[in-house]
C-alpha cells in the first residue's frame, strides 16, 4: 500500500543518466562552439589570404598588360637612340658618309654641351629626364636638294631623335655644272634624348671640328 512517500532510490538511475547526459551535451556543445570558433577564425584567414592572393595575380597581370603594351615603343625610342646616352660619334659619322657619298665639301660642324629641359610641360613623368644638345653645320652645296639627303641619311640611319631648326643657304656663283659647289649652307639642329634621374654625367665641352 502506497504510503505517501518518494523513494529517492527509484529515481537515482534516471537522474545519475540525465546527469551524465546532460554533462555530455554541454561537452559537445562546447566542443562544437569551439570547433566553430576555430573554423570561423581560419576561414577568416583562409578568405584574407586568397583575396591577398587574387590582388597579387590582378597586380601582375595589370604588369604585364602594361609591359605588353609599352615595351615595343620602349624598345624602338632605345633602338632610335632616344632612350640612351648620345650617340655623337655616330651623328658626326652618319653625316660625314652623306656628304662624302653626295661630292659635298668644306664640312664643320659643332655641338653644344647638353642640356636639361623642362619636361614636367611636356606631360612626362617625373622621373624622365629630357635633354637637348644643339649642333651647327657648315658645308657646300652642288644644289639644295643636298640638304633633304643630307636630313634623309640621318633619319635612316637612326642615331638619334633630331629636329631642323633652320637652314640659312648662300649662293657661290651663277649655278654651274662642272661639280664645284654652288652654295653655303649653316643649319641647326637639335638632338633629344631622355634618361631617368641620377643616370647622366654632365659634359660641358665644345666640340669644333
Amino acid at each position: 500500500m502506497y504510503d505517501g512517500r518518494l523513494n529517492v532510490s527509484l529515481l537515482r538511475s534516471p537522474l545519475i543518466a540525465f546527469a551524465i547526459a546532460l554533462s555530455l551535451a554541454v561537452g559537445i556543445l562546447w566542443q562544437s562552439s569551439r570547433y566553430y570558433s576555430e573554423m570561423s577564425s581560419q576561414y577568416s584567414t583562409a578568405k584574407a589570404e586568397y583575396e591577398a592572393l587574387r590582388s597579387a595575380v590582378q597586380l601582375a597581370r595589370d604588369e604585364s598588360d602594361t609591359y605588353a603594351r609599352y615595351s615595343q615603343p620602349f624598345a624602338q625610342l632605345k633602338v632610335l637612340g632616344f632612350l640612351a646616352d648620345e650617340p655623337r660619334l655616330a651623328w658626326i659619322e652618319t653625316i660625314k658618309t652623306a656628304v662624302s657619298a653626295l661630292k659635298l665639301g668644306d664640312f664643320h660642324y659643332g655641338i653644344s654641351a647638353q642640356r636639361e629641359i623642362n619636361s614636367l610641360d611636356l606631360g612626362m613623368a617625373p622621373e624622365i629626364v629630357l635633354r637637348v644638345s644643339e649642333m651647327q653645320l657648315t658645308f657646300a652645296l652642288l644644289h639644295e636638294g643636298d640638304l633633304i639627303a643630307i636630313e634623309r641619311a640621318l633619319q635612316l640611319a637612326k642615331v638619334g631623335l633630331f629636329s631642323t631648326d633652320g637652314c640659312q643657304i648662300s649662293r657661290l656663283r651663277v649655278l654651274q655644272n662642272d661639280g664645284q659647289p654652288n652654295f653655303t649652307a649653316s643649319c641647326s639642329l637639335s638632338w633629344y634624348s631622355a634618361t631617368l634621374k641620377n643616370a647622366f654625367a654632365e659634359n660641358d665641352s665644345m666640340e669644333i671640328i
